[in-house]
């Protein structure tokens, strides 16, 4: 082989800072550790406590990988600011940050089918759980929480005089009538019109109307009517809180109260209820959607990559990398499948790399390596190459016929035997026809066709021949007897086609006229 097919070996004598022979000193290496004997060489670290780096020794290979719990929160990508990572959308789709509007007071919470931040609908707080520390604060002292305007709508504050509230201040109903500054009449029994004073002496009958009702004399019981109650003449409460019962008991509402800039939600914990965070046990199965997770950063899944348990980072992909997440070295990346991640006949033929036409998959080149396309006449010559071999089946193989000597015709050894070359006249050999009533000719089996007439016969239209074939039919007739011809003989003037033979050996010569599609009469002869 010409060494001038190979570069200058750069590493011979003489060349480099080696001044010797093999690799150069000054020259620009990639080392686990520092060298003495090398001048510009560089080491290679990775980061403490993120990344790992293996050394398999002499001959063997570096391995870099993610360290146990070395991608933190820092590694994530930035969030916008005051959001959560998920997704608001009620079907599958890619996370993204949720935002909430810088001093909203909004809460996380889903309406009309998509997660938000915003305000509370009446359907997110349970029964009984709105404490009044959890009702707004009053604007000043002396209000009450209640509804004076017409027809419902939002609890307001309504303004108590210094009256009303040494009225609420009273002890009893003998106080709330010295408040009132009623007589003796109130105390009175009967029935009463116009104006009066003095003591109510119990047996006057009182009729109660309006959002509190009741009817009798002396005491009697008092009923408030259905939401006549509105949020003004609730009590006041704490600052973020709810009226409710924390304890897992009946009782007595108070408030529940969140810790200012928490975050908290209301949810129960340990058989109590109060602002927190919100524990596995309290989020329903499947729904933390994609949209609710954190984004993720381009061509990246949401997993952990080591084989150890922690937090989840992003698995990244390199962009135009055609790489397939899987798991390699106890790790999950994204990276080619090896041969021992494809199951046994999973790879089908509509999976494989497109062929050209006529095409078959093989390697042609020398030495294993990766498939290749194969030509037909690729595969052929690993058979045979040489112009002139000719591709034939053996008793048990495939086989090459060499190139025969000039002049030479292929010769049919026969369904079982191989075929040869011979000189042409070795090739013609006479070919036995069926005798019968009609005669069938078949050109391709030769030139000269033998039959023996047992009575009057006729030849069929000779089937498979060529333009410019010649054939002979050589009759031997032991009695008198009568021939035709089928529709694809012709004769001529010059040479009639016979009608009827006598006792002896005729030869009849025929040459097929491809154009008009007939077998032309040429002469015939009897021999004796």
């Amino acid at each position: 082989m010409s060494s001038s097919r190979f570069p200058p070996n750069p590493w011979a004598s003489g060349g480099g800072g080696g001044g010797g022979s093999g690799a150069p000193t000054d020259a620009s290496y990639l080392v686990v550790a520092l060298n003495g004997d090398l001048t510009a060489e560089r080491s290679v670290a990775v980061e403490t406590n993120v990344l790992t780096l293996t050394d398999a020794g002499a001959n063997g290979s570096l391995t870099f990988g993610v360290a146990t719990g070395g991608i933190g929160n820092s590694k994530l990508r930035n969030s916008g600011a005051l959001s959560v990572i998920g997704r608001s959308a009620n079907s599958s789709g890619a996370p993204a940050d949720i935002s909430a509007t810088a001093s909203s007071d909004a809460a996380f919470r889903e309406s009309g089918g998509v997660l938000g931040f915003g305000t509370l609908a009446t359907a997110a707080y349970g029964a009984a759980t709105v404490t009044y520390a959890k009702i707004q604060n009053v604007s000043a002292t002396d209000k009450l929480l209640g509804r004076s305007s017409v027809g419902a709508g939002s609890i307001e504050e309504i303004a108590c005089t210094s009256a009303g509230r040494t009225l609420i201040a009273a002890a009893d109903a003998a106080a709330e009538r010295t408040a009132l500054g009623l007589g003796t009449l109130a105390t009175q029994s009967g029935t009463f019109s116009g104006t009066s004073s003095g003591t109510n002496t119990g047996d006057q009958t009182i009729t109660l109307t309006g959002d509190v009702t009741g009817s009798g004399t002396g005491s009697f019981a008092a009923t408030i009517a259905a939401h006549a109650v509105t949020n003004g003449d609730l009590r006041q409460s704490g600052a973020l809180a709810v009226i409710g019962r924390s304890a897992n008991s009946s009782g007595d509402v108070a408030d529940i109260q969140a810790t200012a800039a928490s975050d908290a939600v209301l949810r129960e914990s340990g058989s109590v209820l109060g602002f927190g965070t919100i524990a596995t046990a309290g989020i329903a199965n499947s729904a933390v959607t994609d949209a609710k997770l954190r984004n993720g950063g381009a061509l990246t899944v949401i997993g952990r990559s080591a084989n150890s348990s922690g937090g989840v980072a992003d698995i990244q992909a390199s962009a135009a990398s055609g790489a397939v997440l899987r798991e390699s070295g106890s790790t999950l990346g994204f990276g080619t499948v090896a041969t021992a991640g494809i199951t046994d006949a999973a790879v089908t033929l509509a999976k494989m790399a497109n062929l050209a036409n006529h095409n078959l998959i093989g390697r042609n080149t020398s030495g294993s390596g990766v498939p290749e396309a194969i030509t037909a006449t690729q595969l052929v010559d690993w058979i045979g190459s040489t112009q002139g071999d000719l591709l034939y089946r053996d008793s048990s193989a495939w086989a090459v016929l060499a190139p025969g000597t000039a002049g030479f015709v292929l010769k049919s050894g026969g369904a079982a035997a191989n075929p040869s070359w011979v000189t042409e006249n070795a090739a013609v050999v006479a070919s036995a026809l069926t005798d019968g009533a009609t005669i069938a000719v078949d050109a391709s089996l030769g030139k000269v066709f033998d039959v023996t007439f047992g009575g009057s016969r006729q030849f069929l239209n000779p089937t498979n021949g060529v333009d410019g074939q010649s054939i002979t039919l050589r009759v031997r007739d032991n009695g008198t007897h009568t021939v035709t011809w089928d529709t694809k003989y012709r004769g001529s003037t010059d040479a009639a086609l016979p009608s009827t033979l006598s006792n002896g050996l005729h030869y009849f010569g025929f040459i097929r006229n491809g154009t008009d599609d007939k077998w032309d009469y040429l002469a015939g002869v009897k021999v004796f």
